[in-house]
């Protein structure tokens, strides 16, 4: 046999040993997969991976663009920075970015064990300090991350110019269980969180799903003494910061209502529905989201509780 030949069956051969390996590794690991391929996009662009030190160990956050104006990106429960990687590069046109691994998220400490709503504020406390010490920001929170917006505001009223929530900033209790016993419960889950008339993901893969959310980061908040501590018994009323509240209104998690009586609850609050969105609009619409999310920020801020305005998805 020639050695080219022979080379050429060797190369084939690796190649599709390699393809082999890799479609059993997605096939065992497919929500590890997305979140590796995610957050890699993420390190690619142009933002710096920075760190600060809390009681409670590193932070990591991304920072990136030249703007004046400071957009900080709060991801909800077990989510990570990378859950913003389809809207960085249109927001960083636009912005300058901070995106935060939350505590006990993504790479964020602590990696094991359980951590408060203690533990992120003050991460995202340690964050805001080193980022951005001298000038206000606009808080953009989803889900757990809209409730610490709303937290941060009224502890540092001088300190936040604009807060947006996306899906989130409510203490209702889910319509569904986040953590799912069995594979019913994690298609229940998965409808309650999609947009109408999304289809059911293979099994593989929702019962990696079901796997990931035990060992991730929600039973390990949830399993700790203060889990709501600050993030409890808002003084909503007393809140001074304008807020845009953009809601997918497939949200079958929280549903519409909830984002209703979160506006009316608000001083200064407008709310904008996003059809064909779920739980996740930043991900699962990400134009319409971001054009909505333009244009209430060109807007003047809401003076009080606005009109509800909707978006079609």
């Amino acid at each position: 046999m020639k050695p080219h030949v022979r080379f050429a069956i060797l190369l084939g051969t690796g190649i599709a040993g390699v393809t082999a390996v890799l479609g059993l590794f997605f096939a065992t690991n497919p929500i590890g997969v997305s979140r590796w391929v995610a957050s890699g996009a993420l390190e690619r662009m142009e933002l710096e991976k920075m760190t600060v030190e809390t009681d409670r160990g590193l932070q990591i956050y991304y920072r990136g663009g030249s703007s004046p104006r400071v957009l900080v990106l709060l991801h909800g429960l077990d989510q990570r920075a990378a859950t913003w990687v389809n809207a960085t590069p249109t927001l960083m046109t636009r912005y300058s970015l901070v995106i935060l691994d939350l505590a006990g998220h993504g790479e964020s400490a602590p990696q094991r064990g359980i951590f408060s709503a203690e533990d992120l504020m003050a991460g995202v406390s340690a964050v805001l300090d080193a980022a951005a010490p001298d000038v206000p920001v606009t808080l953009l929170g989803h889900g757990l991350g809209g409730r610490m917006a709303l937290r941060y505001a009224l502890n540092h009223p001088e300190r936040v110019e604009h807060i947006v929530l996306i899906n989130g900033g409510v203490d209702d209790a889910p319509t569904v269980d986040l953590v799912p016993r069995d594979r019913r419960g994690t298609e229940e889950l998965f409808r309650a969180i999609s947009p109408e008339g999304t289809s059911l993901p293979a099994g593989f893969v929702l019962d990696d799903l079901r796997q990931k959310l035990e060992q991730g980061a929600i039973p390990r908040f949830l399993d700790a003494a203060d889990t709501a501590g600050p993030l409890a018994h808002l003084a909503l009323d007393q809140l001074t910061t304008p807020v845009d509240i953009l809601w997918g209104a497939d949200d079958g998690l929280y549903p519409l209502d909830t984002a209703r009586r979160l506006a009316a609850a608000l001083p200064r609050a407008r709310l904008r529905e996003l059809h064909g969105c779920g739980h996740l609009p930043h991900q699962q619409c990400t134009g319409p989201f971001l054009e909505a999310l333009f244009e209430q920020l060109s807007q003047e801020p809401p003076a009080g509780v606005g009109p509800i305005d909707n978006a079609g998805g």
